[in-house]
């Protein structure tokens, strides 16, 4: 079966094809590390970027449908293509293909096993298999499991991040067919508007008074140049703050929601709060001793989960309001970049 593509398609797909030269172009300049790898690079960035075209998604959708082989088949490109990058980089080995393999392998394996439990995609939310999905889509990342191997190389991103973000957007919109993901960079004016106002009341109301209060941030000694601030949120932006929201608003809290019986609220204080413990393991002190069962003793960044977790309900409410998750990036991006600049904690 061919896919036939609806004539406003290629215009569509133009967008996020530019879109994706303007995020290679200024990822190259960021991190300085060279251009020969700009093609692989622009090729992961389209797995990424272009499948924020619904009309690429949903052509997918019905192409794929139930089907596991037809399925699997972009999953197959997407590890092609990381194999070249490790052979280019001369890191092929059979330990970090078999990482791979199974990192693309189980979550798919899961979304077939609650596809088959519940066949109803009316009926979808947040179950047992697309809960471990999720964490296996996730975990993996977090603790530093997967092939270090980076394009550019040297300060580029990790592959691995690019192969989470690819496969998480195909796996839940396309295999799942889950909708209201919110996944777009067709932002208009509102949307823009959204996002000042959700991080101004944010950073001036809450986050600036709260984290001096506590002690937790102080004035940078060296302020960035003006002319890097557009390459540092550009690349907050799409390297930090989408793939956050893709996770925690435009899957987690979505699926939540769903299970929830559409209680908004009840639904953003837990996106929110399993938001600001994904940042347990950042090194900003102080420290909360906390003593987990089968664990022990854990030391917790409890200002910067609070924090964390604070902004979260803002991110959320961001794309409550919009119905897109790139508005709540947005507000993301604008808070990390101004606490990069002016403040550390």
């Amino acid at each position: 079966e061919v896919l036939n593509w609806p004539r406003h398609a290629s215009v569509r797909m133009d967008f996020e094809s530019a879109l994706v030269a303007v995020v290679t172009i200024g990822l190259g300049l960021h991190t300085g590390s060279g251009w020969a790898f700009t093609p692989l690079l622009a090729l992961f960035l389209w797995g990424y970027i272009g499948q924020a075209d619904t009309s690429l998604t949903g052509r997918l959708k019905c192409w794929v449908g139930r089907s596991v082989v037809r399925g699997l088949l972009p999953l197959l490109a997407i590890f092609v293509a990381f194999l070249v990058v490790q052979a280019l980089a001369e890191q092929l080995s059979l330990r970090p293909i078999l990482i791979v393999l199974a990192y693309l392998l189980v979550p798919f394996g899961l979304a077939h096993v609650h596809l088959w439990l519940w066949p109803a995609r009316k009926s979808l939310q947040l179950t047992v298999p697309l809960l471990l999905a999720i964490l296996c889509l996730w975990l993996p990342i977090e603790v530093g499991l997967m092939p270090e191997v980076k394009l550019p190389p040297g300060n580029g991103v990790p592959v691995a991040y690019l192969l989470g973000l690819a496969g998480a957007l195909y796996l839940f919109q396309v295999v799942i067919g889950l909708d209201g993901v919110g996944y777009t960079y067709r932002l208009g004016v509102r949307d823009w508007s959204l996002s000042v106002v959700h991080f101004s009341i944010f950073l001036a109301m809450i986050g600036v008074p709260l984290a001096v209060s506590l002690d937790f941030i102080r004035t940078s000694q060296d302020i960035a140049p003006l002319w890097s601030w557009p390459l540092r949120g550009l690349y907050i932006f799409f390297f930090i703050a989408v793939p956050e929201e893709i996770l925690f608003r435009g899957i987690l809290h979505n699926l939540l929601q769903r299970r929830l019986a559409g209680r908004l609220w009840s639904a953003l204080i837990l996106s929110s709060l399993v938001f600001g413990l994904a940042h347990s393991n950042n090194s900003n002190p102080p420290y909360a001793a906390v003593h987990l069962p089968l664990v022990g003793v854990v030391e917790l960044p409890w200002v910067y989960i609070l924090l964390a977790t604070i902004a979260g309900v803002f991110y959320g409410l961001a794309y409550v309001r919009s119905g897109k998750l790139t508005t709540a990036a947005l507000v993301h991006a604008m808070v990390d970049l101004w606490w990069s600049v002016f403040f550390h904690g």
